[in-house]
């Protein structure tokens, strides 16, 4: 368990924050991995960050002014899980297959109802590969008209 703790230090930084021989070397080791895991996370964060806000991905947005839809790119890690618990399907499932540049994720909103998530649609190489609705189900024959509309403006291909 010591030597667990020295190397979480080095990782750390050398920073033995409970000095070189803590007294609660259990819960030392525990801070170090919590602090190790906290800069994991944020180093992951970032990482989307950076994929969904550059111009590939922003491609994915549309939002005409005379139309009832658009489609929305996720901002965070979070936007994706939301998205996945209020359309009652494993869209977090995606979420490391975008970090690591394997598919892009962007959602499916009705204008008219305050934005509403109504599907998501995932495109891989310029190929949708999915439009989904609530609980995977199919959308709707207008939904899916917007879409073709959609996929040809951008030159996605189904």
């Amino acid at each position: 368990l010591y030597q667990n703790y020295l190397a979480y230090a080095q990782r750390i930084g050398g920073n033995y924050i409970h000095g070189l021989y803590p007294k609660n070397l259990l819960g030392a080791v525990e801070e170090s991995v919590s602090i190790l895991q906290m800069r994991h996370d944020e180093e992951k964060l970032l990482q989307f960050k950076k994929i969904v806000q550059s111009a590939d991905y922003l491609f994915l947005a549309d939002d005409l002014p005379y139309c009832k839809y658009r489609i929305r790119v996720p901002e965070t890690l979070e936007d994706i899980r939301m998205a996945g618990k209020m359309l009652h399907n494993c869209l977090k499932d995606y979420v490391s297959k975008v970090r690591e540049r394997e598919t892009m994720i962007a959602f499916i909103e009705n204008k008219e109802k305050q934005n509403k998530l109504i599907g998501a649609i995932e495109v891989r190489s310029g190929k949708m590969l999915q439009a989904l609705g609530k609980c995977n189900r199919k959308l709707s024959i207008e939904v899916t008209e917007y879409l073709q509309d959609y996929m040809q403006r951008k030159q996605i291909h189904d």
